[in-house]
C-alpha cells in the first residue's frame, strides 16, 4: 500500500501500528491502552453531543455473560482472540476453512447439513466480529480499543476535501451519519438489546438506531464517486446477476447505512486511481481520500457491532464484500486474504451459498470470483466447500454462467494439491470426476452462449474474434 503522506501517522502505518519513518519528534505509535476521546475533537460543534463510551462498554456489552477460551482454526486469525458468549452458550465447533471436493462428503451430507448443528445467531454474530478483526488488520482481536479505532480514524481528519485550518469547519451528512453511533443514548441503546433480553420490538428500535431515518445527502465529489460505483464498478460486481444488486438494492442500502456507503466511496475512489489516464484534480491530488472513507467505514462497523440485528444485516455483508474488493485494488495481498477469510466466516455462520437467493447469493458469488482470482495468483485451493444442489437441467443462462465459476474454483483447488504417491489414484479419479463435470455443463450450455456471425473482420494473427451475447457469457 502507497504512503498517503497523512502525519504525524500515515494510513499504511496506522493501519499496521508500524512507526512512520519520515515523521520525527511527533512520531508516536498509536496507544492500545489510550484514554477514550471523542472522535469529533477537531469538530466542537458535534463533540458536545456526540461523545464516545468507555472502552469497558465497547469491549465487554454482555459484562454478566462468561467468557470463554479462544475458538482456534485455520487460517489462523489473529492471536489472542476471544469471543463473548451469550447466556448459557459454550464454545461452537471449531469452523472448518479447508477445500472440501464432493468425495469427502459423507451419503446425503449437503453444505447445510455439514454446519447446521451450531449455525445460530450467536455463531453469526461471532464470525462478523471476527471480521471486524481483520478489517482493523493487525489490531489484537479483544484487544482492540475503540479509542484505537478513533484516534486512527481522528489521524486522517473527519473533514474530507477539507484542509484542517480550514474556518469553519465543514461536516458533511456523510460525516454526521458515520458519527451517529457515537452518542451516549446509542450506546446505552445498544446495551440493553445486547444483554440477552432482545424482542421484536427491540430488534426493531435496533435497526432504527443504526439505520439513517432518512437518505444520506451527498456532497458534488461524493456524488461523483457514488455515480461512478453504481455505473460501472458494480458492473463486474454484477457480472453474472441479471438483476444488478450491487447497482440497484446495495445503491439503495448505502443511502441510510454509513459504513455501507463510506466502503462504496473507498472503493469508487480506489477504482478511479488506478485507472490509466487519470486526470481528475481530487483523484491526483488528494490519494489519501480513499483510505479516509476506509477509517471512517471502520469506526462506523466498529460501532454497530454493538447490535446484533446488524451483525446479520444485507449491510454488514455488502461492506465486508465491498472492503474486500477495496484490499483487492489496493494490491494488498495478505490484508485482501485475510478479508476474503473474513467474508468466507460470515456468510459460512449464515449458511449463505450461490443457491440461496437474492442480495445474499449476489454477495456470495462476488465474493467467490474474488477469491478464485485470489488462490489463482497464491496457489492455493479456494476456501468453499459448498456443493450445488440444483441440477444443471434446472438452471438458466444466468445460473449456468455462474456455475462455470464454481466449475473453474474446483480446478484451480485441485491443481493446488500436491500429488503424492499416497494420493495419486484419488488426484486421478478427481481428475476424471472434473472433466465429466465441465463436459455435462458444456452440453446443457443454452443458445445465448453460441457465437453470433461476425463477418469479415480482415486476417488475425492468432485468434478468431468471437461475438457473444449477452457479452457477459464470453468472458
Amino acid at each position: 500500500m502507497k504512503c498517503d503522506e497523512v502525519k504525524p501517522i500515515c494510513g499504511p502505518c496506522a493501519k499496521k501500528e508500524r512507526i512512520c519513518d519520515y515523521a520525527t519528534s511527533e512520531t508516536h505509535r498509536v496507544d492500545l491502552a489510550a484514554s477514550d476521546r471523542p472522535v469529533t475533537r477537531t469538530r466542537p460543534d458535534l463533540s458536545a453531543t456526540q461523545q464516545i463510551p468507555n472502552s469497558e462498554q465497547i469491549n465487554d456489552p454482555n459484562q454478566n455473560s462468561p467468557n470463554t477460551d479462544p475458538v482456534h482454526h485455520e487460517p489462523q486469525l489473529n492471536p489472542g482472540y476471544t469471543w463473548a458468549a451469550s447466556e448459557g452458550e459454550t464454545d461452537p465447533p471449531a469452523p472448518l476453512l479447508e477445500y472440501r471436493s464432493e468425495d469427502e462428503l459423507t451419503p446425503g451430507q449437503t453444505s447445510e447439513t455439514l454446519h447446521g448443528d451450531y449455525l445460530s445467531p450467536s455463531t453469526a454474530s461471532l464470525a462478523a466480529v471476527r471480521w471486524l478483526g481483520l478489517l482493523a488488520g493487525g489490531f489484537p482481536g479483544d484487544n482492540l480499543q475503540q479509542s484505537t479505532v478513533s484516534n486512527i480514524w481522528e489521524s486522517h481528519s473527519l473533514a474530507l476535501g477539507h484542509s484542517e485550518n480550514d474556518d469553519p469547519p465543514q461536516v458533511s451528512s456523510l460525516q454526521r451519519a458515520t458519527q451517529v453511533l457515537d452518542s451516549p443514548c446509542g450506546g446505552a441503546a445498544s446495551l440493553d438489546v445486547t444483554n440477552g433480553h432482545a424482542t421484536e420490538g427491540s430488534a426493531l428500535t435496533e435497526m432504527q438506531i443504526w439505520q439513517s431515518r432518512e437518505p444520506i445527502e451527498l456532497s458534488p465529489d461524493e456524488q461523483a464517486l457514488f455515480e461512478h460505483f453504481v455505473h460501472h464498478v458494480s458492473a463486474w460486481i454484477d457480472l453474472f446477476d441479471p438483476t444488478n444488486k450491487f447497482s440497484t438494492l446495495v445503491a439503495h442500502l448505502a443511502l441510510r447505512n454509513a459504513g455501507l456507503l463510506n466502503a462504496i466511496l473507498a472503493l469508487a475512489f480506489r477504482h478511479l486511481a488506478v485507472q490509466p489516464g487519470q486526470d481528475d484534480p481530487v483523484i491526483v491530488n488528494k490519494p489519501e481520500l480513499a483510505l479516509q472513507y476506509y477509517y471512517q467505514t471502520l469506526h462506523y462497523v466498529r460501532r454497530a457491532m454493538l447490535y446484533p440485528t446488524y451483525k446479520t444485516s444485507l449491510e454488514l455483508l455488502s461492506t465486508a464484500l465491498i472492503i474486500s474488493a477495496y484490499e483487492m485494488l489496493d494490491n494488498s495481498t495478505n490484508d485482501w486474504e485475510h478479508h476474503l477469510e473474513g467474508v468466507f466466516l460470515i456468510q459460512r455462520s449464515q449458511t449463505i451459498h450461490g443457491e440461496t437467493g437474492g442480495l445474499q447469493s449476489a454477495v456470495w458469488w462476488a465474493w467467490l470470483c474474488q477469491d478464485l482470482w485470489a488462490a489463482f495468483r497464491e496457489k492455493r485451493k479456494t476456501l468453499t466447500f459448498w456443493v450445488p444442489q440444483k441440477p444443471l437441467s434446472a438452471l438458466l443462462p444466468h445460473e449456468l454462467a455462474n456455475r462455470s465459476i464454481y466449475n473453474a474454483a474446483k480446478v484451480i483447488s485441485f491443481c493446488a494439491t500436491t500429488t503424492t504417491t499416497e494420493n495419486i489414484q484419488r488426484q486421478i479419479n478427481e481428475a476424471t470426476t472434473l472433466r465429466t463435470t465441465l463436459e455435462e455443463w458444456r452440453r446443457h450450455l443454452t443458445v445465448e452462449f453460441s457465437p453470433l456471425p461476425l463477418g469479415s473482420r480482415g486476417a488475425s494473427s492468432c485468434f478468431q474474434p468471437v461475438w457473444i451475447r449477452p457479452p457477459e457469457f464470453g468472458k
